[in-house]
């Protein structure tokens, strides 16, 4: 018997049947639909579609599809703008960048989940894009975004300046079986 942890963690299915019930075939289309979201709040939507009540699928499952879905479709430089702007919104829900009693906990912890993430669906393309991540967040530190700044687009001029300057030069095409 499964309880209600195993069945919106395990596997995917939770995540498919918010989808299908909200009338989205991707996690791609039904992100398009709510550009500034944060995957806590999205998991929590896609859940009560679901039938799952109070229990949230997880927003991790959500981000890697994000990221899988755009990296199979050629899109992984905008996916890894987009879902660092949803990391954010996640990791700094109240006070944006810099700001509150926890602001250096906040960014830790959104450059933390942002990195994992972008890497670890790579790897399992069997791209290695560890290095571009981290440099595009050193970037993104570096350029000192302003206390409070908190990104409604992956079009910030921040992240994009940070990720087109890291990624320069680094493939993100999932080899095939002949490369």
């Amino acid at each position: 018997m499964t309880n209600d942890f195993e069945k919106t963690h395990s596997n995917f299915s939770g995540l498919d049947n918010g989808l299908a019930a909200l009338g989205y075939r991707t996690v791609s289309d039904f992100l398009l639909a709510r550009p500034t979201e944060g995957y806590l709040k999205l998991s929590k939507e896609l859940a009560l579609a679901a039938g799952y009540g109070d229990v949230s699928l997880s927003a991790a499952a959500i981000h890697y599809r994000h990221l899988m879905e755009a990296l199979r479709a050629n899109g992984y430089e905008c996916a890894l703008a987009d879902s660092l702007v949803r990391c954010i919104q996640d990791g700094m829900p109240r006070e944006g960048w810099g700001e509150g009693p926890h602001a250096e906990h906040n960014i830790a912890s959104v450059s933390a989940n942002w990195q994992a993430k972008a890497e670890l669906v790579a790897e399992d393309h069997g791209l290695d894009i560890e290095g571009a991540v981290f440099r595009a967040w050193l970037a993104i530190e570096t350029s000192k975004p302003p206390v409070g700044w908190k990104p409604t687009s992956g079009a910030d001029p921040i992240i994009r300046n940070a990720l087109a300057n890291s990624l320069r030069g680094v493939s993100l095409r999932i080899p095939s079986i002949e490369d």
